[in-house]
């Protein structure tokens, strides 16, 4: 149980660090609208495209 917490601190941290590098590194691009639009858009795709799987999900027998 010890191991499991470990690992997912661990992975947690990890995955913190990568989204602040990430951050730090295309802080110029993320000032700019056309990121968030940019971002906007493609979340809104995957968004619907999640939806409708679910949807679908649901009415099969």
């Amino acid at each position: 149980m010890n191991r499991l917490l470990y690992y997912r601190f661990g992975l947690g941290v990890s995955l913190g660090l990568l989204l602040i590098s990430l951050a730090i590194l295309l802080w110029p691009l993320i000032q700019t609208p056309r990121f968030w639009l940019t971002l906007g858009m493609v979340l809104g795709m995957i968004g619907s495209f999640v939806f409708a799987l679910v949807i679908q999900r649901e009415k099969m027998p």
